[in-house]
């Protein structure tokens, strides 16, 4: 082969070597491989063969041979979540394009930060006065500075006036539950009895052992040999010791990747058809009375959750929405029968029609079998998430005044 082609074709293939660039993180598949002796690893994927699988984990590459492997989990990238995520965002919905720029910054990695930054600067070149925005761009863009600094002597500059991070005002519009305090309720309401993908990270589950080890909830997993026989347990068995335990500060730190069935019905049947688009007529507005759901993308998880908890917190004229020893009882019910039908009518709302044809509606039985069946538990107890009900929708009054507020509820644990 002549020297200049071969020349040339090395010019192109450095070309596109250049242009390309090598796989970032945001590009990567990721994976959750277990380990036979129980670990839990996670990272971004270089290569694969026959026999083994190339891990890059926080920049060190790692290689896992298969024989060592019993489960192997691919996850979507971060690209790939973000592209889904705004695919379903329409051009008006300003709300929403910042709930996914929120999203991308708490992913807290320098691809996810530019990403929000790119669709911030967006958000703001249409609403320029949009203040959740503007601070939220603030708080990303220093982060972003404070990873590219390089260390020099010298006195550290004081970090720009604002709130922290994790308090970022949400301005005019109401914010859904985070990814972690979405997967936390996942936790409180998981049924272990399903057999359910759980994953204790190892980390975790090393920490557990060696704080109640010397507890009854160990008492069968002494010594060496029993840690060993601990950390190969499944996730769910592991995760039925830390409830046992009430180990409360390791639940936020398990991963429960299939929905329990309280939170799926709640997702796919009673939070689309009736509380985002019934109840949603009224409390979906801006100035919605008592508390505000939300009625966009009402089957996504983040929208579905917050919904599930505002449901679980709000009151009306005093009493719950649900009622845990009385399903039938529940203000969720009473409120969509008949007015002549029902124990406690719905107040008055001019133009409003029941959602119940009346007693014997066959959805008042599916919503009455969720509640005393498939929630956990019967027993109301706290969900530990903080999480302010909205009173309002977007664009709402500053000065309306507070709805009241009820006790949480939840479960296991």
């Amino acid at each position: 082969m002549p020297a200049s082609r071969t020349l040339g074709r090395w010019l192109v293939l450095t070309a596109m070597v250049l242009l390309l660039g090598p796989m970032t993180a945001v590009q990567a598949k990721k994976a959750i491989i277990t380990m036979r002796d129980g670990r839990v690893i996670e990272g971004d994927v270089v290569r694969e063969t026959p026999d083994a699988i190339t891990l890059d984990i926080q920049g060190i590459e790692t290689t896992l041979p298969r024989k060592d492997i019993t489960n192997l989990e691919f996850t979507k990238s971060l690209l790939d979540e973000y592209k889904e995520r705004k695919a379903g965002i329409k051009p008006d919905q300003k709300g929403d394009w910042y709930a996914l720029a929120r999203w991308l910054y708490d992913q807290n990695s320098a691809e996810a930060d530019q990403l929000a930054q790119t669709e911030l600067k967006a958000l703001l070149a249409q609403h320029p006065n949009y203040q959740a925005a503007q601070i939220l761009l603030t708080v990303v863009e220093k982060r972003q500075a404070e990873r590219n600094q390089t260390v020099r002597p010298g006195p550290v500059a004081p970090p720009p006036p604002g709130p922290p991070p994790s308090d970022v005002p949400t301005d005019d519009e109401p914010l859904m539950l985070t990814k972690p305090q979405a997967q936390l309720l996942k936790v409180y309401e998981v049924d272990l009895s399903t057999k359910p993908r759980v994953i204790v990270p190892q980390p975790v589950a090393d920490r557990f052992y060696e704080t109640y080890r010397n507890q009854p909830v160990l008492e069968s997993f002494q010594g060496a040999t029993g840690k060993r026989r601990f950390l190969r347990l499944e996730g769910y068995e592991q995760l039925s010791h830390i409830f046992q335990a009430r180990a409360r500060d390791l639940y936020d730190q398990v991963i429960v990747r299939d929905e329990p069935n309280s939170l799926k019905t709640f997702r796919s049947k009673i939070n689309p058809l009736y509380l985002a688009r019934y109840c949603g007529a009224c409390h979906g507005k801006p100035d919605s009375e008592k508390f505000y759901v939300f009625t966009e993308r009402s089957s996504s998880e983040s929208a579905a959750y917050s919904n599930f908890l505002i449901l679980n917190r709000a009151t009306a004229t005093g009493e719950n929405l649900i009622d845990y020893t009385q399903p039938r009882r529940s203000l969720l019910v009473q409120y969509g029968l008949p007015s002549h039908e029902a124990t406690t009518p719905h107040p008055e709302v001019p133009g409003r029609r029941p959602y119940y044809t009346g007693l014997k509606d066959k959805r008042i039985e599916m919503i009455t079998n969720w509640i005393q069946n498939d929630l956990n538990r019967v027993t109301p107890l706290s969900y530990p998430i903080e999480y302010e009900i909205p009173q309002r929708g977007p664009q709402a009054p500053k000065s309306s005044p507070p709805a009241d507020k009820a006790a949480p509820k939840a479960g296991n644990g």
